[in-house]
């Protein structure tokens, strides 16, 4: 009889100790671990795109370390030289992670205060192109929210074209065109602005503040922060037996010093894979050797700007939000003339993943694979049918002409599902859809219309000027009226140096082809155009003293006289002469 009341009293208890313990089994079920076989879809994703693929090295790792570890192709397919544990890449722009790392360890010791006017830590006088009385902070510029216009010259050609960090930001200083803290433009100069802060308050050069306050307390060896690897010698033995290619893998072949970072505590630093984990590994961890206090981990990965009222954090200290995944995943992309990148980490799961190709532009891998690990943010487009324009892009100055390829139509569907953190806010008098780390603003057709009106009327000259060069060399060789003919040759002809000069800052621009030329050898590039702008107004004048007054001479010298009257209108509207401005 006790014994079998002693049988119930055990199944009773065993019946609850059930009911207890499978609550969190069954609510953990509800939640499965990402990184389940992780390593497994990893391979299998490689293995449906190595057509795609040169070389790649990723890596998964939660707070208690390593969870898997993957190399995979090539760093030199020409001569089949494997990736393995000892290839260096190139980070690009999660090298800027370790500014705003060392921003917060200065903040910790009370040497940086995140809201006060940066010209505080600056020479007197370093900043000379603000134009809001509103200042510029430390937090400003971790939200890419200074104000800055573009500085699209981040890319040099060889070592002889390098300037020091203080050097290159005094001679690119660009216009400040956003009021600080109104307006999100992604910017390297910014960013690199904060690295010459570090420096000035440590008191030690930026590459080696770097190093005795992140390299050497997270024993990475391998790793190295400036353009030409020249703070390590075993990565620039390695940076050397790699090369690189683009996303199609059809471009052309890239070697160690075909290009270098201007900017390099923005984008230039390279490393192994082991290195770089050592490093995410080092922004989980709440007991980070990175600061003295945890405090300044946690602060580090609050926000500092949000997605309008959402309440969704936009920046935390420098590192962004991924607009493509749910829950709080933060980090950054990185892309180099050759090596694209990817560090992403959910802390509030305490897991990341960090992965480098030999690839420009490449995004197969570098957004498929975050996506094995992370799950896919669900969200709705915010109504909006209009034009919007990218705020990033260079406002002023001889290339201003690249505002207009950041114009496009939309028309949002709220009811669209989309994959992408979208949010309309309208603040200080500026609508602008904000996405990612810019924002873009809503324009009124007005607004545009003159760019897009100046470029087609400058196009139709330069057709003019082809057909008005050919005719007056016809008639050159004809011996009729040859003292006009000349004229209206040369002011035809001389109207194609805008457009050499612009394929030619397009290809390094925007094709990012090698080589890459120098910021001097750019400015001297458009002297021509401001030569040209005086050659036409010397022309205009000459043209209209020496009017002709026969029937067909007048009517080609009407149509010189147009064609030099819209070169110079575009030259002075689009400020193509302003060549000190590059």
């Amino acid at each position: 009889m006790k014994n079998h009341q002693l049988r119930k009293i055990m199944t009773l208890l065993t019946m609850v100790m059930m009911v207890v313990f499978c609550i969190p089994i069954i609510s953990r079920a509800a939640e499965p671990d990402e990184s389940t076989n992780i390593g497994e879809r990893i391979e299998v994703f490689v293995e449906d795109n190595k057509d795609t693929m040169a070389g790649l090295m990723v890596s998964v790792a939660d707070r208690n370390g390593e969870i898997y570890t993957g190399y995979f192709g090539y760093a030199d397919m020409e001569n089949r030289i494997t990736v393995d544990d000892d290839t260096v890449m190139e980070w690009g722009s999660i090298s800027k992670i370790q500014i705003w790392v060392c921003v917060m360890q200065l903040k910790e010791k009370g040497l940086i205060d995140l809201n006060e006017d940066i010209r505080t830590y600056l020479p007197e006088g370093f900043l000379t192109r603000l134009k809001y009385e509103t200042p510029v902070t430390m937090t400003d510029l971790m939200n890419h929210k200074a104000g800055f216009d573009e500085v699209p010259f981040v890319w040099a050609g060889s070592k002889e074209q390098l300037k020091s960090l203080e050097d290159w930001l005094k001679c690119t200083e660009p216009a400040q065109v956003y009021e600080p803290g109104t307006i999100a433009s992604y910017s390297n100069w910014g960013a690199a602005l904060a690295a010459y802060i570090v420096q000035r308050v440590s008191g030690l050069p930026y590459e080696e503040y770097v190093r005795e306050n992140i390299f050497v307390p997270l024993d990475m060896e391998h790793t190295s922060i400036m353009p030409d690897a020249s703070d390590n010698e075993w990565v620039l033995d390695k940076r050397k037996e790699l090369k690189t290619y683009s996303d199609d893998l059809c471009g052309e072949v890239l070697s160690y010093g075909d290009y270098y970072c201007y900017c390099y505590s923005a984008g230039a630093c390279m490393s192994t894979m082991e290195d770089m984990r050592k490093f995410a590994l080092a922004l989980l961890d709440e007991n980070s050797v990175l600061f003295e206090k945890p405090e300044t981990h946690r602060e580090l990965l609050t926000p500092t700007d949000y997605y309008g009222d959402t309440g969704i954090g936009r920046s935390f200290h420098g590192l962004c939000y991924n607009v493509f995944m749910k829950g709080t995943v933060i980090g950054h992309l990185g892309e180099s003339v050759g090596c694209s990148s990817a560090l992403w980490m959910d802390i509030e799961k305490g897991i990341c993943i960090t992965l480098i190709t030999n690839q420009h532009d490449e995004s197969n891998f570098v957004n498929g694979l975050p996506e094995l690990l992370f799950e896919r943010y669900e969200g709705h487009l915010p109504e909006l049918n209009g034009i919007i324009q990218d705020a990033r892009t260079v406002s002023t100055g001889p290339l201003k002409l690249q505002r207009i390829f950041g114009i496009q139509s939309v028309t949002a569907d709220p009811a669209q599902v989309v994959h992408t953190m979208y949010t309309l806010s309208d603040e200080n008098g500026i609508s602008r859809l904000e996405a990612g780390q810019s924002d873009l603003i809503v324009r009124e057709t007005g607004e545009i219309l003159p760019d897009i009106i100046s470029i087609a009327v400058y196009i139709l000259a330069l057709f003019m000027s082809a057909v008005l060069f050919i005719i007056a060399m016809f008639r050159a060789i004809r011996h009729r009226n040859r003292r006009l003919s000349l004229w209206s040759m040369i002011s035809a002809g001389i109207q194609l140096i805008p457009v050499i000069v612009m394929y030619r800052i397009i290809i390094q621009l925007v094709f990012e082809q090698t080589p890459f030329m120098g910021i001097e050898t750019l400015r001297l590039l458009f002297v021509p155009i401001f030569v040209l702008l005086i050659a036409n107004i010397t022309l205009f004048i000459y043209g209209i003293k020496n009017y002709s007054r026969s029937g067909i001479s007048k009517v080609r010298n009407i149509m010189t006289l147009i064609t030099l009257a819209i070169s110079t209108y575009g030259i002075v509207y689009w400020e193509l002469f302003e060549f000190w401005r590059i």
